[in-house]
Parts: C-alpha cells; sequence; structure tokens
C-alpha cells in the first residue's frame, strides 16, 4: 500500500499543471537523468522528482513575459544612397502675365505749407493740384472740396484745363486742419490734407508806456531838442506847432521778410488834442512808416542823422549828408501820409502825383513815383485822401503779400497793386515826421505787426 501511495503521489504531481510563480532558483535540471527507484523525492538526485517509483528530471515551465505587442523593425535607409524624386501633388500655377493697368487719381495741395503758421482772420491763399493716370481718366463733374474740422465747405471748386483748385479765405485763430477732396458726385478719388497754426495776435506797440532807450531810437528836432515824444494819453506826438523834425525806429526787433501785415493808428491836424478840429490853417508836412533794411543799429542812426532832413523830404527820403557825399544804397518800405504839395519848379527834389493830401507807396529811400525799378514798367501806387488832415484817429492797415501791396484806411481798400520786380527785405520799423514852415500836429498810435508767426503742435497750442 505505501508503494501505491507514492506512485499515486508521483502520477499527480506529474498531471499537474506547473505553476508559473515557481522560482527558477529550485534545483536545477541535472545534464543526465539517475533512472534511480524511489519512493518519494527524497529518494531522488538533486534536480529530480519522484516519479512512477524512478527518479526523473524536474522540468521548470519559464515564466511568461509580457514582451508587449510585436513590432516589425523599419528599415533604415542608406544614407549614402541617392534621394528618391518627390512629387509635387499641388495646384499648378499658371502665368497670366503682368496685370492690368488701372486708373488712380491724386490731389496735392500746394499753398499753404503743411505745418506753417499765419494769422487769424487775415485772407490766406490756398491751392491744390489734381492729378490723374491711367486709361481711363475721366474728368467729367470732377471737383474740390475744402473742409476744416469746423467747417464743412471752405470752397468747392475745380479748372478742369489747369486742374487747379485755387481761392483765399481766413480761418479763425488756433490749430487748424485743411482737407482738399477731389469728388466726382458723392466718391471720394483722392484727398490731402496739411496742418496750419493761426497767430490771434501780431506784436502790439501800444505807447501805454514810454517808448524805453533800449527798445527804441528817437531823434526829436535833429537833437536840438529835448522835447518827450511821447503823450501821456498813451500816444507818440512826432511833431507839434514848433517841432520840424522827428524819428522813432523800434530796435526790439527787426521786421522778418518775406510777406507782412501791420495796422496802425495815425492822427494828422492842427489842434493839440485829437478829435475834432475846428482849425481851418494849413498844416504840412506829413510823416512816413519805413522799413529799413541795414545791417545793424549804427547803420540805421548813421543814415537817419546824417541823411535825412525836415520839410517836404517826410525824414525818410535820404539825400546827401552835411559835406555833400551820397547817401548810401538801401533797400527799403515806405508809406507816406503827404499834407503838403511839393514840386521839382519850388526846388524840390520831386514833384507830388497830386496836390491834394495822398498816402503813397515809395521803396529805398526815393520819392519817385514809380516803384518799379524795372525800365519797361511804370508802378504808381497812390490815393488822394481829402480828409487826412481832419485832426480824428485813422486806422492804417498794409498788406505785402510777395509782390502784391494793399494799404486800407478805415476798413477801405484805397491802395492796390503789383510791383513785380518787389522783394520785401524787412529790416528796422521806424515812422519819421517833418514839418517846414508851416506846422501840424502828427500822431501815431498801437502799431501791431503781423510778420511772423511760428507754427505749433496742437499739444502746444494755447
Amino acid at each position: 500500500m505505501l508503494y501505491l501511495s507514492v506512485a499515486l503521489l508521483g502520477l499527480a504531481l506529474s498531471a499537474c499543471p506547473k505553476s508559473g510563480n515557481i522560482e527558477e532558483e529550485r534545483t536545477p535540471q541535472p545534464e543526465t537523468p539517475s533512472e534511480a527507484v524511489c519512493a518519494q523525492n527524497a529518494d531522488c538526485a538533486s534536480g529530480e522528482i519522484c516519479g512512477g517509483g524512478i527518479c526523473i528530471p524536474f522540468v521548470t515551465e519559464a515564466p511568461s513575459i509580457d514582451a508587449g505587442p510585436n513590432t516589425v523593425p523599419l528599415s533604415t535607409p542608406d544614407a549614402g544612397a541617392a534621394p528618391q524624386p518627390v512629387t509635387d501633388a499641388g495646384i499648378q500655377v499658371v502665368d497670366a502675365g503682368p496685370p492690368a493697368p488701372i486708373t488712380s487719381y491724386g490731389i496735392d495741395i500746394t499753398s499753404p505749407y503743411h505745418q506753417s503758421g499765419h494769422f487769424a482772420n487775415a485772407a490766406l491763399r490756398f491751392s491744390a493740384q489734381a492729378s490723374a493716370t491711367g486709361p481711363d481718366v475721366d474728368w467729367s463733374n470732377a471737383t474740390v472740396t475744402w473742409t476744416t474740422e469746423t467747417q464743412a465747405n471752405l470752397y468747392t471748386g475745380l479748372d478742369t484745363g489747369t486742374f487747379l483748385s485755387s481761392f483765399s479765405t481766413s480761418l479763425p485763430s488756433g490749430h487748424q486742419v485743411v482737407s482738399a477732396r477731389l469728388m466726382r458726385g458723392t466718391e471720394v478719388l483722392a484727398t490731402d490734407s496739411i496742418s496750419l497754426y493761426m497767430c490771434e495776435h501780431g506784436i502790439l506797440l501800444d505807447f501805454s508806456e514810454a517808448p524805453d532807450e533800449e527798445s527804441w531810437y528817437s531823434l526829436v528836432d535833429r537833437g536840438n531838442s529835448s522835447r518827450n515824444i511821447w503823450h501821456s494819453d498813451g500816444y507818440v506826438e512826432m511833431t507839434n506847432y514848433l517841432s520840424q523834425h522827428a524819428a522813432l525806429f523800434y530796435l526790439g526787433r527787426t521786421i522778418h521778410p518775406g510777406d507782412l501785415r501791420m495796422n496802425v493808428r495815425v492822427s494828422l491836424g492842427q489842434c493839440s488834442t485829437p478829435g475834432p478840429c475846428t482849425s481851418g490853417s494849413d498844416g504840412a508836412d506829413g510823416f512816413a512808416i519805413s522799413i529799413f533794411d541795414v545791417s545793424n543799429e549804427a547803420s540805421l542812426k548813421s543814415l537817419i542823422e546824417n541823411h535825412t532832413s525836415n520839410g517836404g523830404t517826410l525824414g525818410f527820403m535820404l539825400v546827401n549828408d552835411a559835406e555833400n557825399n551820397p547817401p548810401p544804397a538801401v533797400e527799403a518800405f515806405h508809406l507816406e501820409f503827404d499834407t503838403y504839395y511839393n514840386q521839382l519848379s519850388w526846388g524840390h527834389p520831386h514833384t507830388d502825383p497830386t496836390t491834394q493830401d495822398h498816402i503813397q507807396v515809395h521803396i529805398n529811400g526815393s520819392m519817385d513815383d514809380d516803384i518799379d525799378v524795372d525800365p519797361n514798367s511804370e508802378v504808381e501806387l497812390w490815393a488822394e485822401v481829402p480828409g487826412l488832415r481832419d485832426n480824428e484817429w485813422h486806422d492804417i492797415g498794409v498788406v505785402i503779400a510777395g509782390t502784391e501791396m494793399t494799404v486800407t484806411m478805415d476798413d477801405e481798400v484805397i491802395i492796390t497793386g503789383n510791383v513785380p520786380s518787389f522783394d520785401f527785405k524787412g529790416g528796422y520799423l521806424g515812422v519819421t515826421s517833418t514839418t517846414g514852415g508851416l506846422f501840424s500836429y502828427q500822431r501815431i498810435d498801437d502799431f501791431e505787426i503781423f510778420d511772423n508767426c511760428p507754427y505749433q503742435d496742437p499739444e502746444e497750442s494755447p
């Protein structure tokens, strides 16, 4: 029975499935089985078990290890092999040739300049040039509309012969953006814009205080009088019932060359107080507002003290000095207020264009009626003013714009014209006044000079 039990045990063991958890470090398999008779495993050699009454090798199953999905290694291309051609499967591009020509329009503001300064409420010239290129240019119904940020229509118009749009207008003070739009109906073909700064005031010399010696040069009665030409009522009295010659020039700054606008108040008459005057006596001679282009103050003083005189020259006409030396050549602008008729037959170097009181433009220290140096042309700018010696205050305005000159009196244009060869050079501003055998009260006040308005950016504008 013992042998049968052992045998059955051996069969049972051989029939049992091997466990995957059996450790391999159990008895290693012998190289040659012993086949010894056994009744139990202890009777067998190392690496054997008793099975069927004999010792048989004990075989251990290798544990199953999951190595993951089976992968096929990719072949590595030979780096020395030539690359295979790649076929572009994209869209084929067909050359359609150069693009068809198109029609385009343009507009360019030529005046005034972008980022320039000007004076408010004074006429300013605007101009723009329209242009077009292309095969289908059509100027029918085309026009140019001008606007600002606050004014919807400054001007509308286009000369289709020259393709220019030009007009004159004034703008309010402050920063202004002006736009020109080339239009056809409601379609905007092109646009251009400029930025401007409009100054509200010029430099005001109001004589509310007496002119100081640092800013003003004065000559009274050729240095023979200590008379104060400043009046306590706040104006300058150049001559009175005794005085024969006076000059007053501003040294604080020179007038810039180019365009000029200037306002001044004047009063000429026979009464000591401005206003209504019943005196019927004649007066003489007049005065002139002058701008001399000289290099410095010393040259100005030498010119006035040595080459001007009293009487009909009004203190601006240049004459020989005491030693008969001729005056230097100067460029200058003069606006004379003449209250006495002079002529060559009386020994005067100039014959006035009228026997009436008048206002006249002269240049370069000369009283010639023809103020154009071109020998082929003659330009005279003067106007009779019968009420010039009424002793009242009058507002005088002077505008020089290129070669155009305009003079107004109490807001009415009395002189206007063009001097083709004139080129305003600026210089020292002053007033000269004279009398002779007859006297006159000759007064000025409130010089306002508009000759330079610097551009200011919007953030800098007051």
